[in-house]
């Protein structure tokens, strides 16, 4: 039968990205909702609303999407330490 291997400080890197990537979508998400707060500015009701959900539509995906990234980091840190223990526990030397 033959052998995989996995490596798992790959896996715990791409997931410490993957929570630095999720933070940076949420501050941006941040940054869209304080410009669709700032609308009024534009003055033309038109034009407000038209940045106003543009701004909220943008910010609801952008939280999606972090949310999807932080969830996908944490499958992968789950996982990394599973093979870990897995390799610790289950396998013996060759």
């Amino acid at each position: 039968m033959g052998r995989f291997a996995v490596d798992t400080e790959q896996m715990s890197g791409v997931s410490a990205r993957g929570a630095e990537l999720s933070s940076e979508l949420t501050t941006l998400r941040g940054h869209l909702d304080v410009a669709g707060g700032s609308a009024a500015a534009a003055g033309e009701s038109g034009a407000v609303a038209a940045i106003e959900g543009t701004c909220t539509g943008w910010s609801n995906a952008l939280g999606g999407l972090a949310g999807v990234v932080d969830s996908l980091g944490g499958n992968l840190a789950a996982a990394a330490r599973a093979y870990e223990i897995t390799d610790q526990t289950a396998i013996g030397e060759r």
